[in-house]
Protein backbone atom coordinates (compact mmCIF):
# COMPACT_ATOMS: atom_id res chain seq x y z
CA UNK A 1 0.00 0.00 0.00
CA UNK A 2 1.45 3.50 -1.35
CA UNK A 3 1.05 5.66 1.54
CA UNK A 4 1.37 10.07 1.25
CA UNK A 5 1.11 13.05 3.08
CA UNK A 6 -1.06 15.63 1.48
CA UNK A 7 -0.41 18.99 3.72
CA UNK A 8 -3.18 21.33 4.42
CA UNK A 9 -2.31 25.08 4.01
CA UNK A 10 -4.56 27.83 5.29
CA UNK A 11 -4.83 30.52 2.72
CA UNK A 12 -7.22 34.29 2.95
CA UNK A 13 -8.42 33.65 -0.48
CA UNK A 14 -8.62 30.80 -2.71
CA UNK A 15 -8.57 32.65 -6.29
CA UNK A 16 -5.48 34.57 -5.05
CA UNK A 17 -4.28 31.31 -3.66
CA UNK A 18 -4.86 29.36 -6.47
CA UNK A 19 -3.59 31.67 -9.17
CA UNK A 20 -0.41 31.96 -7.30
CA UNK A 21 -0.24 28.02 -7.64
CA UNK A 22 -1.08 28.03 -11.10
CA UNK A 23 2.26 30.20 -11.84
CA UNK A 24 4.30 27.66 -10.38
CA UNK A 25 2.64 24.57 -12.60
CA UNK A 26 -0.32 23.29 -10.30
CA UNK A 27 -3.90 23.38 -11.44
CA UNK A 28 -7.12 23.50 -8.87
CA UNK A 29 -8.93 20.28 -9.13
CA UNK A 30 -11.60 20.33 -6.80
CA UNK A 31 -13.39 23.03 -4.31
CA UNK A 32 -15.53 22.19 -1.92
CA UNK A 33 -17.59 24.55 0.53
CA UNK A 34 -20.17 23.13 2.76
CA UNK A 35 -22.65 26.30 1.89
CA UNK A 36 -22.27 29.05 0.00
CA UNK A 37 -20.23 32.13 1.59
CA UNK A 38 -18.39 29.48 4.02
CA UNK A 39 -14.83 28.90 3.63
CA UNK A 40 -13.48 26.96 0.33
CA UNK A 41 -11.77 23.52 0.87
CA UNK A 42 -9.50 23.24 -2.73
CA UNK A 43 -7.28 20.85 -4.22
CA UNK A 44 -4.54 21.60 -6.49
CA UNK A 45 -1.97 19.28 -8.14
CA UNK A 46 0.96 19.24 -10.41
CA UNK A 47 1.69 15.73 -11.14
CA UNK A 48 1.98 13.30 -8.35
CA UNK A 49 1.87 16.58 -6.19
CA UNK A 50 -0.78 17.53 -4.36
CA UNK A 51 -1.98 20.66 -1.95
CA UNK A 52 -5.17 21.43 0.24
CA UNK A 53 -5.76 24.70 0.43
CA UNK A 54 -8.34 25.91 3.06
CA UNK A 55 -9.64 29.14 3.96
CA UNK A 56 -11.20 27.91 7.53
CA UNK A 57 -9.77 30.19 9.68
CA UNK A 58 -10.20 27.60 12.99
CA UNK A 59 -7.23 25.08 13.94
CA UNK A 60 -7.11 22.49 11.10
CA UNK A 61 -6.32 19.17 12.48
CA UNK A 62 -7.08 15.41 10.68
CA UNK A 63 -10.13 15.68 13.54
CA UNK A 64 -11.42 18.66 12.36
CA UNK A 65 -10.91 18.87 8.52
CA UNK A 66 -13.63 17.58 6.40
CA UNK A 67 -11.86 16.34 3.31
CA UNK A 68 -13.46 16.29 0.18
CA UNK A 69 -11.96 13.07 -0.99
CA UNK A 70 -11.42 9.73 0.79
CA UNK A 71 -8.04 9.39 2.39
CA UNK A 72 -5.87 6.06 4.01
CA UNK A 73 -4.36 6.44 6.69
CA UNK A 74 -1.03 4.96 8.36
CA UNK A 75 -2.31 2.09 10.97
CA UNK A 76 0.26 3.37 13.25
CA UNK A 77 -0.22 6.96 12.43
CA UNK A 78 0.80 7.95 16.66
CA UNK A 79 4.04 5.59 16.38
CA UNK A 80 4.97 7.69 13.22
CA UNK A 81 4.20 11.07 15.19
CA UNK A 82 6.14 9.94 18.28
CA UNK A 83 9.13 9.13 15.81
CA UNK A 84 8.87 12.45 15.00
CA UNK A 85 8.63 14.20 17.91
CA UNK A 86 11.50 12.08 19.06
CA UNK A 87 13.99 12.86 16.25
CA UNK A 88 13.28 17.06 16.82
CA UNK A 89 14.48 16.59 20.78
CA UNK A 90 18.12 17.86 20.49
CA UNK A 91 18.02 18.42 16.93
CA UNK A 92 17.27 22.52 16.82
CA UNK A 93 13.56 21.25 17.98
CA UNK A 94 10.89 23.19 20.09
CA UNK A 95 12.41 20.64 23.10
CA UNK A 96 16.56 21.39 22.73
Amino acid sequence: MEEKVIPILRIRDHVTAVAWYNRLGFHQTAIHRFEPGLPAFVTVERGPMQLFLSEAQRRLSPRHAHLPQRRRHSPDCHGIQRAGSAATVGAGGRDS
